[in-house]
């Protein structure tokens, strides 16, 4: 009986380090170091790779930086493994859906208009 249950005892071990690191992870994006986050997301993953909800999780995390091509990939990992995995095909659509977003010039660079009302505070009043 006690050889039946040791086997185990690393599949368990991994899961039990999976979930804290998800937990690291999570930690890492509410304080928004995605990239922490997601190098802790690719952590959990070389532990369990087919850990379907870190997939999830890192194709969530890599929406929200933009990075829309790569979440296409975390998700379709993970439909591969189980079609149906909760909220992952309607997340998969967003990344498809989403159109590129225009990196804008910052404020100042040469050829960009000035910021608007950025004189109202170097002139003065008149009365």
């Amino acid at each position: 009986m006690i050889a039946s249950v040791l086997p185990a005892a690393p599949v368990v071990r991994a899961q039990s380090d999976v979930a804290t690191l998800l937990e690291q992870a999570r930690a890492a994006e509410k304080t928004g170091d995605y990239q922490a986050a997601e190098r802790v997301y690719f952590q959990a993953l070389a532990l369990a790779p087919g850990n379907l909800e870190t997939l999830k999780r890192l194709g969530i995390l890599q929406q929200t930086e933009l990075k829309f091509g790569e979440s296409i990939e975390s998700f379709k990992k993970l439909l591969a493994h189980e079609a149906q995995y909760p909220e992952v095909n309607f997340f998969l659509g967003v990344s498809y859906t989403t159109p590129p977003v225009p990196v804008l010039p910052r404020a100042g660079a040469p050829g960009c208009w000035p910021d608007r009302g950025s004189h109202l505070a170097t002139e003065p009043r008149s009365s």
